[in-house]
C-alpha cells in the first residue's frame, strides 16, 4: 500500500521473513538516496480503555449542578460554550476506535467509516467490538437538538470513522493501521480533530515494569508515528489528536498480570494478562487466544490465582502516542485523564425537608493512570453515551476512554469560531483554561465555556502584541523569567506550566501583570495586562537559549514599574543558577538592595537542580529577595506549587516564616499532617504549610557520618499556633529566625535567636504564633527536663532566660532564711527557759 500525502510506501513478502533478515533489508533501502527512512509495522493487540438542547434523554435533566446522566456535559459547561451556536461553522472531525454502529438513530457518519465493512463482516465480532467506538463517537457528536438521544460536545460536527481492527486485523492494531486511519482522516476528509481512546494495555504495563524489549517497542512505534505527524505538518495538515490516558492506575480483573517463571525464556516479556489466562482456563470459547498463546500459558494451568497477580501504577507515558517527542507533534496532541464526580449533598433544612443542594467537587479517578504526560482532565466515570440496550441507551460506561470524546469535541468547537488557529494553540487554550487542581500533579478540569470565551476574545494574531499598558491600581507585578539554556527541555516547559497558573491566580485580584524573560540579555516579553489569555499565550512561546543575566532581568523589570501608580510594587524573580553575564555575587545584590530601597518588593524562586554545590546560588537568591520573600525548588515538578504559594501570598495569604540553621531534624504537626525533615519521614509539602532545605558546606560530626546541616525554612500559614520540635543530630550552634507578617503581607516583626548551643539528642520545643514573646525550650541532654529558656519579643534578638537558676536560687535563699528563723527561734526558747529556771530557784 501507498500513502500519498507523505510518500510513504508499504512494502510486504510473500514468505516469512526473521526480525534480523528484516533488519538487513532496511539497512540496504537505508543506504539508498531516494529513501528518507525505514520502519517496521509493528503489530500489537489494542484494547479499548474503558442553551440546552432537546434531545429526549437529558431533556428534563439539565441544571446548574452536575448531576444524572449528562453530569458530564455540566461539568464542562458545556451548555455556557453552546451559547454561541450560532457563530459555530461546522468541522470534519474523525476517531480512530474499534468499530461503530453506522445505523445509529442519533448518530451521524458522513460515510461508511474506514474498515468498518471489513469489522463487521464477523456477527460475533461485530456484536462485541462496535460498542465502544459507538459510545466515544456519541460523546463527541450526537446529533443535537432533535429530540432523539442523547447530545454530543460539539453541535455542528461532521463526523468521519476508522476501524484499526478492521484496517489491521481483527482485534489488533499496526503502526501502518494507525498511519492509514490518520492519513484517511486528516489528509483525505480534512479533520481538525481526531479521538484516539484506544491503547495496548499489557505492552505499557510491561514497560512500566521496566521491561527493556517493551520500552524499546514502545520507543520505535513512537519515533515512527511523530515522523510520520511531522510529515503531515510539513506538508500543511494541520490537527489536533485528543488520546486517552488510559485505566491502570488502580489495577482491576481487566488491568492484572502475572510473572512469568525464571525457565519461561520464549520471549523478552515478564507477565502475562490474568484476563488472558482466565479465558484459556475456560477454553477460549470465542477464540480471542492465539494458538501460541495457548501453548505458553498451558504450563500454568491451575496455577495461578488473583493472588499472584500485580496491577496498577503506570504511568501514561508509556503508550506510542503518549511518548512522541517530536515537539510540534507533542504540542498537538491533548492527553486526558478521567475525573469522577463527587455528587451533591444537601445543606440546612430540617428532616430531608429544605435546605441548599451543594456540590461535592471532584477527584481523579482511582483507575486514570497519571503522570507529566497528561494535559487535563475530562468527565469519565459514568457517563452515558450512545450504546443501544434494549429500547434505550446503556448506562454509564468509565474509562479514560469516556474522558477523551469531552476534550476532542471541545477543541472542534474551538476550530468551529477560530479556524485559522493552529492545532498547538487549540491545545494550548483546553489547558490553561482547564479549572481547579486535581491530584498530586495538579490537573485542571476540561471547562468548554471558558475555553471558547477566551478563543472568541482572542485577537486574529498568532503573535501578540499587547498595545500599550494596562496597570492596576493596587498592585503591578512583573515576572522575570529565567530563560537560559540550562533551562531548556522539562525546566522550561514547568516554568511556563507554573507561570501560567501563577497569572490565572493573581488575576483573580485586582492586578496586572508584566513579563521579563532574561539570558545573556534581558527584553519585555509582555507589557502590563490583566489578560489572562493574552499573558499565557506570551508564557506558552517562550524558549530557552544563552548565558544567565540576572542584572539584566532586574534593571528591564524596574524600568516598567517605574512608570506604575500602583500601590504596590513587586518583582517574582525566578533563577535556575548563578549568572553568567553581568554583575555578580555581593555587587548584584548591591543592585538588588538598590530596587528594594525605591520601595520595590522582591520575591525569588531558586531552581537549582542542576548545580552541585547549591549554596552560593541559595545565598545570591535570598538576599535578592525581600525579607522572607525567597523559595527554593528541589525538582522542575514542584514550580508550579511554589509559583502558586508565591500567588498566594501576594493575593493576601499570611505565612509564618522560620528558619532554622543548625544539625537538627525538625517537624511540625498539624492535624494528621506533618513537615519533617527527617530521613524516611521527610515530608516538605502539607495543606498548612511547607519546608524548604538550603545547602550549607558538608560537615562530619565525631564519628565521621555525614551531617544534615542544610537550613531548614518552614513557611507556615497565619491561623494556628505551631508547636515545632527540634532535636540536634550533632554538635553545632543553631540561629533560628521567625517573622511575622503585618497587614501589608511584610515581614516587618523579625525575631532573631543566635549561638544557641546544641548536641545530638538536644531537643528544643518552641510556638510559631503571633504571640506577644516567642520562647525557645532547650532541654541541653535529652533528659526530658527543660534546663534553658530563650526569649524575644517583637524585632528582638533572643536572650537567655535564667529561668531554672533563678528558681534554684529563690529555692536556696528560701531553705536559708527558714534556717536561720529556726536558729533565732530555738535560741529564744532556750534563752526564755534559762530565765524561768532562775525565776523558779529564787523561789524557793
Amino acid at each position: 500500500g501507498k500513502l500519498g500525502a507523505v510518500q510513504q510506501y508499504q512494502l510486504q513478502f510473500q514468505e516469512r521473513k526473521s526480525y534480523a533478515e528484516l533488519t538487513e533489508i532496511r539497512q540496504e533501502l537505508d543506504r539508498q538516496d531516494w529513501v528518507d527512512h525505514t520502519g517496521m509495522n509493528w503489530a500489537f493487540q489494542t484494547d479499548p480503555s474503558e442553551y440546552y438542547p432537546n434531545d429526549k434523554k437529558w431533556k428534563r435533566q439539565w441544571g446548574k449542578l452536575p448531576e444524572g446522566d449528562n453530569w458530564g456535559m455540566e461539568a464542562i459547561d458545556a451548555p455556557e460554550a453552546w451559547e454561541w451556536r450560532e457563530q459555530m461553522e461546522p468541522v470534519n472531525i474523525g476517531l480512530i476506535d474499534s468499530m461503530f454502529d453506522v445505523s445509529h438513530e442519533d448518530l451521524v457518519f458522513q460515510e461508511e467509516p474506514l474498515g468498518n465493512v471489513k469489522g463487521t463482516e464477523d456477527a460475533d465480532f461485530r456484536n462485541n467490538g462496535q460498542n465502544h467506538g459507538t459510545h466515544v463517537a456519541g460523546t463527541m457528536a450526537a446529533v443535537f437538538d432533535n429530540e432523539t438521544g442523547v447530545t454530543g460536545v460539539f453541535p455542528e460536527s461532521r463526523l468521519y470513522g476508522a476501524s484499526l481492527w478492521g484496517i489491521s486485523a481483527y482485534g489488533y492494531g499496526t503502526v501502518m493501521g494507525y498511519e492509514t486511519a490518520l492519513s484517511y482522516l486528516i489528509v483525505q476528509k480534512e479533520c481538525k480533530v481526531v479521538n484516539i481512546s484506544m491503547g495496548s494495555d499489557w505492552l505499557a504495563f510491561e514497560a512500566s515494569r521496566d521491561t527493556e524489549a517493551c520500552q524499546e517497542l514502545i520507543e520505535e512505534q513512537a519515533q515512527e508515528l511523530g515522523r510520520f505527524l511531522s510529515a503531515l505538518l510539513e506538508a500543511d495538515y494541520d490537527f489536533v489528536i485528543c488520546k486517552s490516558a488510559g485505566n491502570q492506575n488502580a489495577g482491576g480483573e481487566d488491568y492484572l498480570y502475572f510473572p512469568k517463571e525464571a525457565e519461561d525464556t520464549e520471549h523478552p516479556w515478564q507477565y502475562y494478562r490474568y484476563k488472558d489466562y482466565l479465558t484459556y482456563m475456560k477454553g477460549d470459547p470465542d477464540g480471542e487466544l492465539t494458538e501460541e498463546l495457548k501453548q505458553e500459558l498451558s504450563r500454568y494451568r491451575g496455577k495461578i490465582d488473583e493472588k499472584d497477580c500485580e496491577g496498577g501504577n503506570v504511568d501514561a507515558v508509556y503508550n506510542a502516542f503518549t511518548a512522541i517527542d517530536e515537539e510540534a507533534v507533542k504540542r498537538r496532541i491533548i492527553v486526558v485523564g478521567a475525573a469522577e464526580n463527587l455528587g451533591t449533598h444537601r445543606e440546612g433544612g430540617f428532616l430531608f425537608f429544605g435546605g441548599t443542594k451543594v456540590h461535592d467537587g471532584y477527584e481523579v479517578a482511582d483507575f486514570s493512570q497519571c503522570g507529566e504526560r497528561v494535559d487535563l482532565l475530562a468527565p469519565g466515570v459514568n457517563i452515558c453515551s450512545t450504546v443501544r440496550r434494549g429500547n434505550g441507551y446503556e448506562g454509564g460506561w468509565d474509562g479514560t476512554s469516556m474522558a477523551s470524546p469531552h476534550a476532542a469535541g471541545t477543541a472542534a468547537m474551538i476550530f468551529s469560531v477560530r479556524p485559522d488557529m493552529e492545532g498547538d494553540k487549540v491545545r494550548d487554550l483546553l489547558r490553561r483554561t482547564a479549572r481547579g487542581s486535581y491530584g498530586e500533579e495538579g490537573y485542571g478540569l476540561l471547562n468548554a465555556g471558558k475555553a471558547m470565551e477566551e478563543a472568541l476574545e482572542e485577537e486574529e494574531e498568532t503573535t501578540i502584541q499587547i498595545a500599550g499598558a494596562d496597570t492596576s491600581e493596587e498592585r503591578d507585578i512583573v515576572l522575570v523569567l529565567d530563560v537560559s539554556g540550562s533551562m531548556s527541555g522539562e525546566p522550561i516547559e514547568e516554568t511556563k506550566k507554573a507561570a501560567e497558573k501563577f497569572v490565572q491566580t493573581i488575576l483573580g485580584e485586582d492586578a496586572s501583570i508584566g513579563i521579563v524573560t532574561y539570558n545573556s540579555e534581558a527584553s519585555v516579553a509582555s507589557e502590563f495586562s490583566t489578560r489572562e489569555s493574552s499573558l499565557c499565550q506570551v508564557i506558552d512561546g517562550l524558549d530557552s537559549s544563552g548565558g544567565t543575566n540576572i542584572e539584566a532581568g532586574l534593571i528591564q523589570a524596574e524600568e516598567m514599574l517605574e512608570e506604575s501608580q500602583a500601590k504596590k510594587r513587586i518583582m517574582v524573580l525566578m533563577s535556575d543558577g548563578e549568572p553568567t553575564d553581568g554583575k555578580e555575587g555581593e555587587e548584584l545584590i548591591a543592585c538588588a538592595d538598590e530596587l528594594k530601597e525605591k520601595g520595590t518588593y522582591i520575591y525569588t524562586l531558586g531552581f537549582f537542580s542542576a548545580l552541585s554545590d547549591k549554596s552560593s546560588a541559595q545565598y545570591l537568591m535570598e538576599e535578592i529577595a525581600s525579607e522572607g520573600c525567597h523559595y527554593e525548588v528541589d525538582d522542575a515538578d514542584n514550580l508550579v506549587y511554589f509559583f502558586g504559594d508565591i500567588a498566594d501570598q501576594i493575593n493576601g495569604q499570611k505565612y509564618i516564616y522560620v528558619r532554622i540553621a543548625c544539625p537538627v531534624d525538625v517537624s511540625v504537626t498539624d492535624g494528621n499532617e506533618t513537615l519533617s525533615s527527617r530521613g524516611e519521614e521527610q515530608s516538605t509539602r502539607t495543606d498548612f504549610g511547607t519546608m524548604t532545605f538550603e545547602e550549607e558546606a558538608e560537615e562530619s560530626d565525631e564519628y565521621g557520618e555525614e551531617v544534615d546541616n542544610r537550613i531548614k525554612i518552614l513557611r507556615l500559614k497565619e491561623g494556628t499556633d505551631y508547636e515545632i520540635s527540634i532535636v540536634g543530630t550533632a554538635a553545632g550552634s543553631m540561629d533560628y529566625t521567625i517573622s511575622l507578617m503585618d497587614e501589608e503581607g511584610e515581614y516587618s516583626d523579625i525575631r532573631r535567636f543566635e549561638g544557641i548551643e546544641i548536641g545530638r539528642g538536644t531537643v528544643v520545643d518552641t510556638t510559631a504564633a503571633r504571640a506577644g514573646d516567642t520562647l525557645l525550650n532547650v532541654d541541653t541532654d535529652g533528659d526530658g527536663a527543660y534546663d534553658l529558656r530563650y526569649r524575644a519579643g517583637a524585632n528582638e534578638t533572643g536572650a537567655l532566660v535564667e529561668y531554672f537558676v533563678i528558681i534554684y536560687v529563690i529555692l536556696g535563699v528560701g531553705y536559708l532564711t527558714c534556717f536561720l528563723l529556726g536558729i533565732v527561734v530555738f535560741r529564744k526558747a532556750k534563752k526564755a527557759g534559762r530565765h524561768g529556771r532562775t525565776r523558779g530557784n529564787r523561789g524557793r
